[in-house]
């Protein structure tokens, strides 16, 4: 019989350290560090034992991915600030032509 590469304390150590590094355990990240496997036999262990692949966190990576979304949600409040404005303007220009217009029309 061949030799098991995917073993229960393997994938349990992977998963730990992964999680350790702030990553997501993926199937392909676990054979890829453990070098080797089948994701049919890794699957099989995801349902077997589902709390061993449940999240962990690591507080300093958490911390920065809270500034990140933190600095996306002020791109994104300045972006929306941006098109408010451009939108005025183009309101306020095509009100401007459309007076120009009555204004000619009247002249005539």
């Amino acid at each position: 019989m061949p030799k098991r590469i995917l073993t229960y304390e393997r994938v349990r150590q992977t998963v730990a350290q992964l999680h350790k590094e702030g990553l997501q355990p993926t199937s392909q990240r676990i054979i890829d560090r453990i070098g080797g496997g089948s994701f049919a036999t890794l699957t099989a262990m995801r349902r077997e034992y589902p709390e061993m692949f449940g999240r962990k966190t690591n507080p300093d990576n958490m911390t920065h991915k809270i500034d990140l979304l933190k600095l996306n949600i002020e791109r994104l409040e300045a972006l929306m600030q941006l098109r408010t404005m451009e939108r005025d303007r183009e309101r306020e220009r095509r009100e401007r032509a459309e007076n120009r217009v009555k204004e000619l029309e009247a002249g005539l």
